[in-house]
């Protein structure tokens, strides 16, 4: 008897029977897919069917596969391409989305497995299967525990209901070197320079509006900040150096013209 609670046309005897099928088809066709393509699938070639992934738009295509073993058909999360190989790290890599797990002899497919269903909230909005503690800190912000996605865990960063912020570290980037040039990555961080001779911090010219770290000079090389070519340096005074050994300084870039002409000010215990 027909599931009369499908949300899908029935297909009943004497109805033009193949209109139905494809409106249905139709109607189905963004939960296919990656489905299999039946057309394209031959030998040891595995056809699938494209369609919407996020803002993407993936056409039908094929990828090869390796014969007499287990082939991983899987989809990058972050574009929706399509690939396979032969190790079980791509299987399990978080950037992945599992397709199909997929068996071969020397010529052709003996066997496999679909793992669709993972793609649900891949390359769009979330699912609401974020996973989190038992209990928590009032006012605590969540942070990812691991690289799947799915997990939260506490944290000791606090946020008030004044949104007063409490409970945070700055990062520590120790350098012991004469020369290190300021990267994106140090927003935020206390860049820590140590040397017994004198220090040469560049500051390239592509860093974005409102980056800013913390400078302290923690040996007796003189810490000197030089602008890379496009870049400028603003001190009221002048200066481009820390004033000696545990002086301290921000940084910060208050604009960047085309992204590709850096405005640092310099202020703190500085020295010409």
């Amino acid at each position: 008897m027909a599931d009369q609670a499908s949300p899908l046309q029935q297909i009943a005897a004497g109805s033009n029977a193949v209109d139905l099928i494809n409106e249905n088809f139709d109607a189905a066709s963004p939960a296919m897919l990656y489905g299999r393509d039946a057309r394209t699938t031959t030998l040891l070639t595995w056809g699938y069917v494209g369609g919407r992934f996020g803002n993407a738009l993936i056409a039908n295509g094929t990828v090869v596969l390796t014969p007499s073993t287990t082939n991983y058909v899987v989809a990058s999360r972050t574009t929706g391409v399509v690939s396979a190989s032969t190790l079980l790290a791509d299987w399990d890599a978080p950037e992945n989305v599992r397709l199909y797990k997929v068996t071969t002899g020397t010529a052709a497919v003996t066997g496999y497995e679909d793992h669709r269903q993972s793609i649900a909230g891949v390359g769009g909005s979330g699912t609401g299967d974020v996973t989190g503690p038992a209990a928590s800190t009032d006012n605590a912000l969540p942070r990812f525990d691991g690289a799947g996605g799915k997990t939260l865990q506490g944290s000791g960063v606090l946020v008030s209901d004044v949104d007063e912020i409490s409970g945070y570290r700055a990062h520590r980037n120790a350098q012991t070197g004469t020369a290190y040039a300021a990267q994106a990555g140090d927003a935020g961080k206390v860049i820590d320079l140590s040397n017994a001779s004198a220090i040469t911090l560049t500051l390239p010219n592509n860093l974005p509006v409102g980056w800013c770290c913390t400078l302290v000079q923690a040996g007796a090389g003189q810490v000197t900040c030089s602008a890379a070519v496009g870049a400028t340096l603003r001190n009221r005074q002048g200066h481009a150096k820390l004033a000696g050994q545990w002086a301290m300084a921000t940084l910060h870039v208050r604009t960047n013209a085309g992204g590709t002409a850096a405005e640092y000010v310099l202020c703190g215990d500085t020295a010409a």
